[in-house]
């Protein structure tokens, strides 16, 4: 019986880690798809993109950042089409950014350019790490 005790424990143990990196993995899996997602929000609005419509900070005409949340909603509606091209690449960069928050925990996404070259950078607490913060960065050219 001690045994057997002892064996149920070790599997019970080993059912633990493989849902917690179970979890993780997900995780990562919804940040790369959050990435891919932000590059086709630029690419389908590439008009905003040469305004640096997409950022909240502008240095010198060739980088900025701007992080999530914080970011205001355009009143627009997309589906009619009573909005501008502006008011477009705000409600989708503030409706990607409410995605961000409520698909990875405590989740912040920051978006950087430099040149022609965007960079973005999700974080996310990870209970597999013990509540460490994860870094998932992608960059891309639209």
């Amino acid at each position: 019986v001690v045994i057997l005790s002892i064996g149920l424990l070790g599997v019970a143990g080993l059912q633990v880690t493989g849902l917690r990196n179970n979890n993780s993995a997900n995780l990562r899996t919804q940040a790369t798809m959050l990435a891919a997602e932000f590059g086709d929000i630029l690419r389908s609005n590439l008009e905003e993109v040469d305004k640096n419509t997409f950022g909240t900070e502008v240095d010198d005409g060739n980088e900025y950042s701007s992080s999530t949340p914080g970011l205001v909603v355009a009143n627009c509606e997309q589906v009619s089409g009573d909005c501008s091209s502006a008011e477009m690449a705000q409600t989708a960069r503030a409706n990607w950014s409410a995605d961000v928050v409520a698909q990875l925990p405590s989740g912040v996404a920051t978006t950087n350019r430099i040149g022609t070259i965007y960079t973005v950078t999700l974080t996310w607490l990870d209970d597999k790490s013990n509540d460490a913060t994860v870094d998932f960065v992608s960059s891309f050219q639209p």
